[in-house]
């Protein structure tokens, strides 16, 4: 019960030192921490394809065995789970519910909203450890770290501001961000 207490009370014990996203549960929390690194324990014997954790492994095997459950009806796309067929069929409607409350421009997943966001508050939170030039998001990061032709390594900045925006979402007005605590 104190656990499941920690969903409504916002307290998050369990912090990364590599990024500093914080969790309320040990569990979460240890699997989070497997994407700081290199390892894919968990290898597809078909395919190669190297997971972090077991249900990734799972997920991913639902690919070669055929399962149907989550397949498009429009392009015959076969999906690993039903959030991510309803995320690509967005694209066959053009549905676009994550509109950024600055300038407007809508997008149909909310992580490329968050990363759009850092454009206006500035916010770079992913630092080069050749160069230290920093960038909005880790695609940006990973595309400048070619141009150093090493190996990616992910380092997060810390910041002490307070990211808590409004966004609308299917035409209501919600809650969208968090809050970056001071190191």
């Amino acid at each position: 019960l104190n656990i499941h207490q920690r969903i409504h009370t916002g307290y998050k014990p369990y912090q990364c030192n590599q990024c500093m996203k914080s969790f309320s549960q040990m569990s979460p929390y240890n699997t989070h921490k497997s994407t700081h690194t290199d390892e894919n324990p968990f290898q597809c014997d078909i395919c190669g394809k190297g997971t972090k954790t077991k249900q990734s492994y799972i997920t991913h095997m639902r690919l070669h065995e055929g399962d149907e459950r989550y397949k498009c009806d429009e392009c015959e796309k076969q999906c690993t789970t039903k959030q991510k067929l309803e995320v690509h069929k967005r694209y066959h409607s053009g549905e676009r519910p994550y509109v950024c409350y600055v300038c407007g421009k809508a997008f149909s997943q909310s992580n490329p909203l968050k990363v759009h966001i850092r454009v206006h508050t500035g916010e770079k939170p992913y630092t080069c450890n050749v160069c230290e030039e920093t960038f909005i998001g880790f695609v940006t990061l990973r595309s400048h770290k070619g141009a150093h032709g090493e190996k990616m390594i992910l380092k997060k900045k810390h910041h002490e501001f307070n990211i808590i925006q409004w966004v609308q979402i299917n035409g209501k007005v919600q809650r969208f961000g968090h809050q970056i605590i001071p190191v």
